[in-house]
């Protein structure tokens, strides 16, 4: 048996989510109705060389003692590596760069931000 109904079936429940906007009508939220966006983080307290712990990505200021630039090939084709060391009033570790935006000029002091700390197993022959 069969039972005719004159209510219509209910709305999906995502009707009111949806809208269709034409393409030709400019729809711009109001500034003032945006979410206020989220808290920046808070910048992590900068560390000393000594401090270093490695495995950890750290953010750090100091001065390039020693530098020195090599050209290398890869399946890429040739980039700078820079090697060197890096001191502060508390220690000084050697570094190794594979992508630096700018040039590193020894005895000149920079701050360095997420860089990877490793420890070196160096072998003396």
């Amino acid at each position: 048996m069969v039972v005719a109904s004159s209510t219509p079936p209910p709305p999906p429940a995502n009707r009111d989510l949806l809208q269709t906007i034409s393409q030709q009508e400019d729809h711009y939220p109001d500034p003032r109705t945006l979410p206020s966006p989220p808290p920046t983080p808070e910048l992590k307290s900068q560390l000393t060389l000594s401090e270093l712990t490695a495995g950890k990505y750290v953010s750090t200021t100091a001065r390039v003692v020693f530098l020195r630039t090599v050209e290398r090939q890869d399946e890429l084709g040739s980039k700078l590596i820079f090697s060197g060391i890096l001191e502060d009033s508390t220690f000084k570790v050697p570094f190794v760069s594979h992508s630096i935006s700018f040039p590193l000029i020894r005895n000149c002091v920079y701050r360095l931000r997420s860089c990877s700390s490793y420890q070196m197993n160096l072998v003396s022959e």
